[in-house]
């Protein structure tokens, strides 16, 4: 039942509040690709509904956002949201040291990028190898869990141990 809401978030003010209506004039100029749809669960929290994986990925990873010089935190939403908890499902930005050039193709970056979490977004200097030291990579984690420092991957028939 949760499918069609995979692109959701809770949107968290907790120093005021624009009104509903301007929020939603704000959410239209942002040039999301497929819509979106807003509701007030509460004086502190909006449901933000979009439908469309790069909008979602674009407007959670940058975590803050201010309307009207009001700022509003953006959280994952999951089907058991509790407003007095916030939820440990954060993006977070890695870096992979130690990749070879002509590993720094999209689907192996992918690959990698799993070991740690969910793909969300490949930094644009790393799809173009613009500094073939370190590859970015967005991920969705849950931060309660254990963060490595060091991933294995498995590269023609080899284990390799790469710094994060």
């Amino acid at each position: 039942m949760t499918t069609p809401y995979q692109y959701s978030f809770i949107g968290k003010f907790s120093y005021g509040y624009p009104t509903i209506k301007r929020l939603r004039e704000k959410f239209e100029g942002l040039g999301l690709n497929k819509g979106f749809k807003i509701g007030v669960l509460d004086p502190k929290h909006d449901w933000i509904r979009l439908f469309y994986p790069n909008d979602y990925a674009w407007v959670w990873m940058k975590q803050t956002w201010y309307f009207d010089w009001f700022p509003m935190r953006i959280l994952k939403w999951t089907s058991n949201f509790d407003p007095k908890e916030e939820s440990p499902i954060m993006p977070i930005w890695i870096n992979v040291f130690g990749l070879k050039p002509h590993w720094f193709h999209r689907q192996f970056l992918y690959h990698v990028a799993r070991l740690i979490g969910k793909p969300l977004k490949i930094d644009e200097a790393t799809l173009r190898i613009s500094n073939p030291v370190v590859a970015r990579k967005c991920v969705k984690i849950n931060v309660l869990n254990k963060l490595y420092s060091d991933i294995p991957i498995q590269i023609d028939g080899k284990t390799r141990l790469f710094k994060v």
